[in-house]
């Protein structure tokens, strides 16, 4: 999916999924998602990760949070972490699961604490549908990026497909992940 030797994101996709982030209006929420689905280990997140890195996306976000969701995930933790990110930590630590308190609760507290900011929300490795519903359900005036294995995962979304490395491009990107660099040729 990476140019071998290049730290960018594949301009092909990039192209699809860019405008989409950067876009207010119609591209927030779930109805206006970007999901990049593909097979396991073919670098979605690792993808996604740079693509929330490039400067017109941080530039155009004040604040973007990152929720790792996985097949079964604890949806008060991660609503919890979700308002820990808005907030900055001005919402305290994420505490047990006795202190979080109910689900709408937390998506509450989340709807207040985006009002009036700019934000990108990825998802990252969802699993299930309705997981997708409960965490972006305060997420309505959000920028949403879902990566999944799911080819169909919410149905109307902006789907871009995620291929497959070459031996040499998923070398490069493990590389840039542990922020090693090769020596010149």
């Amino acid at each position: 999916m990476f140019a071998a030797g290049s730290s960018k994101p594949p301009s092909d996709i990039a192209e699809k999924m860019l405008p989409r982030i950067l876009a207010d209006g119609p591209h927030v929420g779930l109805a206006g998602a970007t999901v990049a689905f593909g097979m396991g280990g073919t670098g979605k997140s690792c993808f996604v990760a740079s693509l929330v890195r490039h400067p017109a996306v941080s530039s155009a976000s004040q604040r973007i949070c990152w929720l790792p969701v996985g097949q079964m995930p604890d949806l008060r933790r991660l609503l919890a972490l979700l308002l820990y990110q808005l907030t900055r930590g001005e919402s305290g630590t994420i505490g047990n699961n006795e202190q979080l308190g109910d689900l709408v609760a937390l998506q509450q507290k989340v709807v207040t604490a985006m009002n009036g900011l700019h934000v990108l929300c990825v998802l990252d490795d969802v699993w299930d549908p309705a997981h997708m519903r409960v965490l972006a359900a305060p997420l309505e005036s959000a920028v949403l990026v879902v990566t999944t294995r799911l080819h169909h995962l919410l149905p109307g979304a902006h789907h871009v497909h995620c291929g497959l490395l070459t031996r040499d491009e998923s070398l490069q990107l493990l590389l840039r992940a542990g922020d090693v660099a090769l020596p010149p040729n």
